[in-house]
């Protein structure tokens, strides 16, 4: 099963890098309490970019009482780099046998390359889509805490939100 977003139509809105340590993230519900270990989490990067960046992937807790990210969930740093190519970047997290929890989580990324090192026109732009109501979509620089962006709003004054999704194995019935 893939929770999260699925595409649909050309993708109108990106969400560029921003240096070292900045962190975004995207929650995902558990709406029809799906028991089963992730075994990937993937974004979608709009357009390719001449190097490769370093990023790593953040699983990350939900707070009950505010709604925002907690705590990274993740046991072990997984670093990849990406990049050269567009489309949905699709990273294997199945080693760390976690289970999608019922109260859902946050799925993210930390982007890991110094902003002096990437050109403006060399940043990774991963696809943003609108929603009406939910406010989804998190930022945080290194040493600050979790906010919701003012500046993801599309011209309709929806939320705009990380096209970000995780796959789950089910054993069937569940």
């Amino acid at each position: 099963l893939e929770i999260g977003t699925q595409k649909k139509g050309r993708v109108k809105y990106m969400f560029s890098s921003n240096g070292i340590g900045y962190q975004v993230a995207k929650y995902v519900s558990n709406k029809n309490d799906i028991e089963g270990t992730i075994t990937s989490a993937s974004f979608f990067l709009v357009e390719k970019t001449k190097e490769s960046q370093k990023i790593r992937p953040l699983l990350i807790s939900k707070d009950s009482f505010d709604y925002r990210p907690k705590q990274v969930i993740i046991p072990k740093s997984k670093i990849i780099e990406v990049g050269k190519k567009k489309g949905w970047i699709e990273i294997d997290i199945s080693e760390l046998n976690l289970t999608f929890p019922k109260e859902g989580l946050f799925i993210g990324l930390e982007f890991l390359t110094e902003n002096d090192e990437v050109e403006v026109n060399n940043r990774l732009n991963i696809g943003l889509q609108p929603f009406e109501k939910e406010e989804y979509t998190w930022v945080k620089y290194l040493g600050s805490d979790w906010n919701i962006p003012p500046f993801l709003r599309d011209s309709k004054n929806r939320r705009l939100n990380l096209m970000i999704k995780v796959k789950i194995e089910s054993p069937i019935g569940k």
